[in-house]
């Protein structure tokens, strides 16, 4: 709808390199599921290996430890999954890999058999998203689009998670997994949820829900400032800015900005419409 919204081919290119940039995203996030389900399978596990002291977004880094063709030569369906997992992969290339799982899969259903359920459950999440992609590339006008810009959205989710991140050592709801049942019962999960929830209020300023809503209401508001009519384009560049600066260009490691940050959000809690609560 905010597409057709606008005929101005700038202002469309705008849009789709967001759009571009959170596919991007997901198919990397969606990838490294993969993987990581992968390497701790009984059949896949000696193929993978973790990567010492280094991580992405949070996660300890997992890479193959060779080629796919000759980690696996013999077992095409390993082989097919394991391109899936090779580095540099992007949405268009795993579709290639994704239609002979299909084809495979029509010819010796049992060989789906194989597969642990959490294998299955990340593949399936990754054909999704190559699915979405592929349609959108059918639909819209994707050549000549540069996925490096239109990077609002990724970037402050990046910035997001990397403040939640250093957040993980100072938590601690191990009291409420002293055995394997008492955390299957509702009150203790409540109990833990309740301690979680207050725990982030108290640390990031809001509820955990909130800091994802309020990421993606105000990346769309910056999106549809920017590509506004030319004659309103100095006035939304100099709003953008002043975004910019405040949420985008503040450094983690700095305990000031992250106290205005969290600040920040406090206030904006005070003023935030009731019907947003039903929504988180």
């Amino acid at each position: 709808m905010l597409y057709n919204s606008y005929t101005d081919k700038g202002q469309r290119t705008t849009l789709l390199q967001e759009i571009i940039s959170v596919c991007g995203l997901e198919f990397n996030r969606t990838q490294m599921i993969l993987k990581r389900q992968m390497s701790t399978t009984k059949n896949g596990r000696r193929f993978f290996k973790r990567i010492a002291n280094t991580h992405d977004n949070g996660n300890a880094r997992i890479i193959l430890k060779g080629k796919p063709e000759s980690l696996a030569p013999h077992d095409k369906q390993l082989r097919y999954i394991l391109c899936l997992c090779q580095p540099r992969m992007t949405a268009s290339n795993a579709a290639e890999w994704l239609e002979k799982l299909d084809e495979l899969y029509i010819t010796d259903p049992s060989k789906r058999l194989e597969l642990d359920m959490r294998v299955i459950d990340a593949l399936g999440d990754l054909a999704n998203i190559v699915g979405y992609t592929k349609l959108l590339s059918d639909v819209f006008p994707l050549s000549g689009i540069n996925c490096k810009e239109g990077q609002r959205f990724v970037t402050r989710l990046r910035e997001l998670e990397e403040e939640l991140n250093q957040l993980k050592s100072e938590i601690d709801l191990s009291g409420f997994a002293s055995s394997f049942t008492i955390p299957l019962q509702p009150e203790v999960a409540r109990a833990a949820l309740k301690e979680f929830k207050e725990f982030i209020i108290n640390k990031a300023g809001t509820e955990i829900g909130f800091l994802y809503y309020d990421l993606l209401s105000d990346c769309m508001e910056s999106v549809k400032k920017e590509i506004k009519p030319q004659a309103k384009e100095d006035d939304a560049q100099k709003t953008d800015k002043v975004f910019k600066d405040k949420e985008i260009s503040s450094q983690f490691g700095s305990p000031k900005d992250h106290e205005v940050r969290v600040q920040e959000r406090r206030q904006r809690e005070k003023t935030r419409p009731r019907e947003e609560y039903g929504r988180n």
